[in-house]
């Protein structure tokens, strides 16, 4: 089981053959243990019988196989749980900050590739949306394609919001970004994509060194959006920021609750498992 993403080397990425391995590896490796998203219960499709049991639903019983086989057999079907899933990935150039070598939006092609590919493997739709691609696709035919758009996207100087073709069916937006902004742009439009029909998540990519500002003292860094320049010239400036980076993302949890918006914080330094349990939970609210 990969506890890692340093696992994967970044040069992976200019490859799409290679990073197709990558992700189909560790899928494999994550998939065991975890349940398909179909279920059974009284449904569309049929599934299967299976022997009465007192306490059973009488009208489920199949007076068919019955007149067959003089034994009472429950009929049971699949309840379809399958939806749309698209993924949104922030490409401003905040997103191509590194820590070990890899950034964040490479870190957000990976998270997408391997969440694809298990949502594939389900029998869900899967879309990807930037500031310059919107495609939706609802079979593994549509792989290549997807991994070619994830690995060729371009950045932005900001962030852009895509434009999205809403649909019917229920659907879930996975929503990549650091989440930084001048005047609310990102969280606006968080905001806009939930409506009662569909699931939102937003999954808020950070460095660990950028958290908690682990540099040395004297060290000058620059906003790769604004070109402003910031210097870390003492303790109690370390400690101040620290302390409004943690005020700040109670106020987007805060504020995504109340919109019924699930937000996760992703870490660099978080494990694949913890991310996709972190998403399992939220898929099993939906069934």
């Amino acid at each position: 089981m990969l506890q890692s993403y340093l696992d994967i080397d970044p040069s992976t990425l200019d490859d799409i053959k290679s990073f197709d391995w990558c992700i189909r590896s560790l899928a494999q490796g994550e998939q065991s243990g975890n349940r398909a998203s179909r279920k059974l219960g009284v449904g569309m499709e049929f599934s299967q019988y299976r022997p009465y049991s007192q306490g059973d639903d009488l009208r489920r019983l199949d007076w068919r196989m019955y007149a067959r086989t003089d034994k009472y057999y429950i009929k049971e079907s699949e309840i379809d749980t399958h939806i749309e899933i698209t993924f949104i990935i922030d490409t401003s150039l905040s997103m191509t900050y590194s820590e070990e070598g890899r950034s964040k939006l490479q870190f957000a092609q990976i998270i997408t590739g391997l969440l694809s590919h298990l949502a594939l493997s389900q029998g869900d739709g899967i879309g990807l949306a930037t500031a310059q691609i919107h495609l939706s696709h609802d079979h593994s035919r549509s792989w290549p394609r997807f991994l070619h758009q994830l690995t060729t996207m371009q950045t932005t100087d900001k962030f852009v919001p895509p434009s999205l073709h809403r649909k019917k069916a229920k659907e879930l937006f996975v929503f990549l970004t650091d989440h930084y902004e001048e005047v609310g742009e990102v969280q606006a439009f968080a905001s806009q994509l939930k409506h009662r029909a569909n699931e939102v998540m937003v999954m808020h990519i950070s460095g660990p060194k950028e958290v908690a500002l682990n540099f040395e003292e004297g060290t000058r860094l620059q906003d790769l959006e604004t070109g402003r320049i910031m210097s870390i010239d003492s303790p109690s400036f370390r400690k101040e920021y620290r302390e409004r980076i943690q005020e700040w993302k109670q106020e987007l949890t805060s504020n995504y609750l109340s919109k019924g918006i699930d937000y996760l914080e992703v870490n660099f330094g978080s494990s694949f498992s913890e991310i996709l349990s972190s998403v399992y939970q939220h898929r099993k609210r939906l069934l």
